[in-house]
């Protein structure tokens, strides 16, 4: 039953991803809780890849550039090159 659920979770998920239903944290975040409130992942490993220092680094990265874009410090830079 879990080999079931969890292919027609991910089935589920990849088709709203690409029909771009809603935004792409929001159908990943949702189908994470899916799995979760179903039973297929522990609350321990649902959220135990956000304690690794990589996706905290790549998350923090993210920040920034969001950041260096809107002041548009990114734009004078790129210009001046």
């Amino acid at each position: 039953m879990i080999f079931w659920g969890t292919l027609i979770l991910l089935a589920v998920m990849t088709i709203l991803l690409v029909l771009e239903v809603a935004d792409m944290a929001l159908v990943m975040f949702g189908t994470l809780v899916v799995f979760m409130i179903s039973g297929i992942l522990s609350p321990a490993e649902t959220f135990s890849g956000f304690s690794n220092s990589g996706t905290v680094s790549i998350g923090l990265l993210y920040i920034l550039a969001y950041a260096l874009q809107s002041t548009g410090l990114l734009n004078n830079v790129s210009n001046k090159l």
